[in-house]
Formats: C-alpha cells, sequence, structure tokens
C-alpha cells in the first residue's frame, strides 16, 4: 500500500529569509556545485528553500534539503545577521 504523501507540519517560521539579487545568485551557482564542501552546498539550499517558500516550516525545508531540522533552524537564525555564505 502507498502511503499518502502528506506536508510535514511543524510552526510556521517567525522571520523570512531576506536575500539581496547578488546573494541569490551565488547561493544558486553554489547550491549546483559539485566541487564545493557539502557544507556549504546545504547552506546555500537551505536559505534558497527558505527564501522560495517562506512558508515552508522547517521540517519541510530539512526534507527537500536531506538534513535536519535543527540544521534548518540554525542557519535560517545564522541568515538573519547576513549571508551565511560568502
Amino acid at each position: 500500500m502507498g502511503r499518502k504523501q502528506s506536508r510535514p507540519r511543524g510552526p510556521k517560521p517567525q522571520r523570512r529569509v531576506r536575500l539581496t539579487a547578488p546573494e541569490y545568485r551565488d547561493l544558486r551557482r553554489i547550491s549546483r556545485l559539485r566541487t564545493a564542501p557539502y557544507a556549504e552546498v546545504v547552506r546555500a539550499k537551505i536559505l534558497l528553500r527558505a527564501y522560495e517558500h517562506p512558508d515552508w516550516s522547517n521540517v519541510a525545508i530539512a526534507r527537500a534539503v536531506g538534513c535536519t531540522d535543527r540544521t534548518v533552524r540554525k542557519w535560517r537564525s545564522r541568515s538573519r545577521a547576513g549571508p551565511a555564505v560568502h
């Protein structure tokens, strides 16, 4: 029997990730690199998903990226101070 696909539950994020156009371009580029460090690619993917889908919960982003919701929370909170990936 097939499992019913449902949207992961969890609290809605309180703050949106804000990116400038150059930051967005850089994150898109980094998320596609095959030679970049894995952690850098994951951070870029997290911030892109949070920016492109502001209504997604941390759990939904974690499932899409392939990491834990704790990692998503960490990078969402760090993004408030400025870009997480240089």
